[in-house]
């Protein structure tokens, strides 16, 4: 195929095409044909693979002329103590920005009076939530160094949260053992339900919270949650007679604790939406203050009712 003659493919290397490289100008390639190499590696490229790689750092804090330069592994140590500290202090700052901002509109001071209960408070105030009507006084003792409501363990008239924290508690576990005899119980439907309450609840505060602002009366955001939330009470009982005696026994059950229910909240809010002294807000409020003592005590048995029904089985 190809001649003798061809010195392209001859047997003699000296004769042989040698490749082309072109390397512009400053480039900083050399030609390897011509390059010269250490005298170790005569005629060869310098096996750059078989010299071990020293690991490079960036340095933030190059030598500077008369400091003598900062050396990284001597700098790490004193960077992540500056980084912990500094954190340190943002979460400090953060924390104490959260609490001030907290203690305008929750005060722990007022959230712990509400719970300074003890057993016997407990059970006089159950007591006090079927058999309302054999109670008399109703007034709210205050306390005459503090100028503030005596606690609830000493009065029994002081609304609490504990009572309806729990009553909370307990309803969503017998709720959850009603569905259960339903064959209806899963997690997610006990979800539902929590939530369906506490959005009704959530919902019911808003409207009575925002209805004080404009009647202008002594009732505190608190007393208004505790009285809302002692509905629970009723509907856990409510709900164990429904499964033991069924449809009769949920309806009876049902008007004798609601009935309850709005007696106790009357005589008790009473004392509170009417203990505003100014004789201006007296004369002008007065069908104001009815009006919204009516509706929390009357809205309270729908409640029970829209909140228990669909849990029982005829």
């Amino acid at each position: 195929m190809y001649s003798d003659n061809d010195w392209r493919y001859s047997g003699n290397p000296d004769q042989q095409e040698q490749p082309y490289y072109y390397y512009p100008q400053g480039s900083g390639f050399q030609d390897p044909n011509t390059a010269e190499y250490p005298q170790q590696y005569p005629n060869s490229y310098a096996p750059m693979h078989n010299q071990p790689q020293q690991p490079t750092y960036f340095n933030p804090m190059p030598n500077i002329p008369g400091m003598g330069g900062v050396n990284i592994n001597t700098l790490n140590p004193v960077i992540t103590n500056f980084a912990k500290q500094y954190g340190e202090s943002l979460v400090g700052q953060g924390k104490e920005l959260v609490d001030e901002k907290l203690q305008k509109f929750v005060t722990l001071s007022k959230l712990k009076y509400y719970f300074a209960v003890d057993t016997s408070y407990v059970l006089k105030k159950m007591s006090l939530l079927f058999f309302p009507f054999t109670h008399k006084d109703w007034s709210i003792r205050f306390d005459k160094t503090e100028d503030d409501a005596v606690q609830p363990r000493f009065e029994v008239n002081a609304p609490d949260l504990y009572i309806p924290l729990m009553g909370f508690i307990t309803y969503i576990l017998v709720a959850g053992v009603c569905l259960g005899t339903q064959q209806k119980f899963s997690p997610e439907v006990l979800g539902i339900q929590a939530s369906s309450a506490l959005g009704w609840l959530i919902l019911e505060l808003m409207i009575f919270t925002g209805s004080t602002y404009v009647i202008q009366t002594d009732l505190k955001v608190f007393d208004l949650m505790a009285f809302c939330t002692y509905k629970f009470v009723g509907m856990i009982f409510i709900l164990i007679i429904a499964m033991l005696t069924g449809k009769t026994g949920f309806y009876s059950a049902l008007l004798y604790t609601g009935f309850s229910l709005v007696v106790f909240l009357i005589r008790t809010l009473k004392v509170q939406i009417y203990s505003v002294t100014s004789h201006e807000h007296v004369v002008g409020g007065n069908k104001r203050r009815l009006y919204l003592l009516l509706s929390l005590a009357g809205v309270q048995p729908l409640l029970m009712w829209w909140l228990t029904y669909h849990l029982t089985k005829w």
